[in-house]
């Protein structure tokens, strides 16, 4: 790989053109995209249902869900790389820095999708806590909005599409991770993106629509690595969905190829899709061969025993992995853990599994059902496998965003089917009067569909303080965003999250720097002061702050105690 400071400006170059390149074949493919929407009902007042569709979901998020971050402490560390983005050009997890400047850092273990749509955000509105939430609330409007196209192409129905937009809107994963800046949330709704480039690449096959489908790809895979089983998944789409005949449709797919292999125009877009997604795929490949992702030493529960008992881990993705957290996966679909803020309406699974089922009976919707079961089943494995996946395994019940929409579009599809039916039999059995008979029937479907979501309010709206998981860092972050103004500026803090405090307009290094007497006498010299920031890792096993509290003389400048576990945290100038 290449050194640390120009792979990151790569990885800026690469999800620059893929962003442009999407825009600029979006434009030019606007008018296919108009017709193949049209093909399916769609018009511009349709523009108004989906408007009252995410004007739903806005509500719940900002009236009711009171915002918190949850990741901890990834999220500060997504904030200070797209920190780094825009005053440097460059996203990384930064050691040693300024709030302008990074003089030290490393590669995250995840690409810089996320930070650079926070970048963003902190370039028109400034790099603030309160931005970093409104970008991931604007991930969450995009995602139920593209949800609706996305699912018209698959569906070719614009009742069930509706339903489904209705539904992603409801799920209590998306309305609690709407907030919190974690990647999931990136990859819900870029995903939706690529897929319905998938669907329109398939109905035009046009070099635009190829453009977008292979550009939109790019863009997802710089939100996680994860991702890259996106390729199997649209391979199978494609084999899918583009015929009726499977072997017709490989046939078409290489007389495609052929036909096109050397149009200039179509070369020169895969020439940029390379320089674009090739430090993603090097990244992702290196990722997968270096790091552990934290496994090592870690001991996760075997939720398919009765006491959870304990389970060493052996691997990052293995089939140990995949016993131990497969049930605890598969019972979240029917609410089994709503108690600690971790919840799926049953409905909402039920309306997936029905929709599902009636896809399945109907040979005009059944390769539909299997591509969007293959899409959801591909992700459930994968996280099921992964030794963090369990949704009980502290805040990862997140990874169920990327599955959440392909049982939003199955749900949709039930509802729309019901519906569809429903008026049918009302128009034979009432010719003058089902209108007004449909209407009412629509509206007992709305409550019923509204009412899960109603009956959680109370965990949905809870207090932050009052949320079971992560207490501790919460607190400990609340402390930091509240007292980092009382360190003197020119002062330098060593803390084990150098990133929270350059947020917080604070120069910061690693803490392990103080075992370097050298560097120690430097930074003397060079700063006004040195701080520790004895902090949330500091009641951790195996910590560098005893050693930093018998070698130093430490002068509070602020603290505070987290009653719950008695937990000391504060700002010490060293001497």
């Amino acid at each position: 790989m290449l050194p640390n400071g120009i792979l990151e400006y790569i990885f800026t170059i690469g999800i620059i053109i893929s962003a442009i390149a999407l825009v600029v074949g979006a434009v030019k493919e606007r008018k296919n995209i108009r017709e193949t929407l049209g093909k399916y009902g769609f018009e511009r007042k349709d523009f108004l249902i989906i408007i009252a569709i995410v004007l739903v979901f806005a509500f719940i998020e900002l009236y009711f869900i009171k915002p918190t971050q949850l990741l901890f402490f990834d999220d500060a560390i997504y904030q200070g790389m797209a920190l780094d983005l825009i005053h440097m050009g460059q996203a990384w997890m930064c050691n040693y820095g300024t709030p302008t400047m990074c003089f030290s850092g490393q590669v995250y273990h995840e690409p810089i999708g996320l930070s650079a749509n926070m970048a963003l955000g902190f370039l028109l509105f400034g790099a603030k806590r309160s931005v970093a939430y409104g970008v991931e609330f604007m991930l969450g409007v995009l995602s139920v909005f593209v949800c609706f196209f996305a699912s018209l192409l698959l569906l070719k129905s614009k009742r069930a599409a509706y339903f489904a937009a209705l539904l992603l809107a409801l799920s209590p994963v998306l309305l609690v991770w709407a907030m919190p800046t974690n990647s999931d949330l990136a990859v819900l709704a870029y995903s939706l993106v690529a897929v319905f480039f998938m669907m329109l690449f398939i109905e035009r096959k046009t070099i635009w629509s190829f453009s977008n489908l292979l550009f939109s790809f790019s863009l997802l895979m710089y939100m996680k690595v994860d991702e890259v089983f996106f390729i199997p998944i649209f391979l199978l789409f494609y084999i899918l969905l583009d015929d009726k005949s499977v072997r017709k449709a490989i046939g078409n797919g290489f007389r495609t190829i052929r036909k096109n292999f050397l149009n200039t125009k179509l070369l020169i877009i895969l020439l940029f899709f390379v320089f674009a997604i090739a430090p993603s795929v090097l990244y992702s490949y290196n990722e997968s061969r270096t790091d552990s992702y934290g496994y090592t030493g870690t001991t996760i529960q075997n939720t398919c025993t009765r006491n959870l008992a304990p389970v060493s881990v052996t691997g990052s993705i293995n089939l140990q992995n995949f016993n131990a957290n497969i049930c605890a996966n598969v019972v979240f679909w029917f609410n089994q853990y709503k108690s600690t803020y971790i919840m799926q309406p049953i409905l909402f699974t039920a309306l997936a599994i029905v929709g599902l089922a009636i896809m399945l009976m109907h040979k005009r919707h059944r390769r539909e059902a299997i591509a969007v079961g293959i899409w959801f089943l591909v992700f459930f494995l994968l996280y099921a496998a992964f030794y963090a996946g369990s949704v009980i395994y502290g805040v990862d019940w997140r990874f169920q965003l990327s599955m959440i929409a392909q049982a939003c579009i199955l749900g949709g599809f039930c509802l729309g089917f019901i519906l569809g039916e429903g008026e049918n039999w009302l128009k034979k059995r009432f010719k003058n009067n089902y209108r007004s008979l449909s209407l009412v029937v629509l509206a007992v479907m709305l409550v019923i569909v509204f009412y899960p979501i109603y009956a959680m309010m109370p965990l949905l709206a809870v207090n932050p303080s009052a949320v079971v998981q992560a207490g501790d860092a919460r607190f400990y972050e609340g402390f930091v965003y509240n007292n980092s103004a009382l360190i003197p500026p020119g002062c330098i803090v060593y803390t084990y999250d150098p990133t929270l405090f350059n947020m917080n307009n604070r120069t910061a290094t690693q803490i392990d720097n103080l075992y370097n007497t050298t560097q120690v006498n430097q930074y003397r010299s060079t700063y006004q002061c040195l701080v520790l920031d004895y902090g949330y890792w500091c009641h951790t096993p195996n910590n560098e702050c005893a050693y930093v509290n018998k070698t130093y003389n430490l002068t509070p400048i602020v603290t505070a105690t987290y009653k719950q576990f008695n937990y000391n945290y504060g700002f010490y100038t060293v001497k």
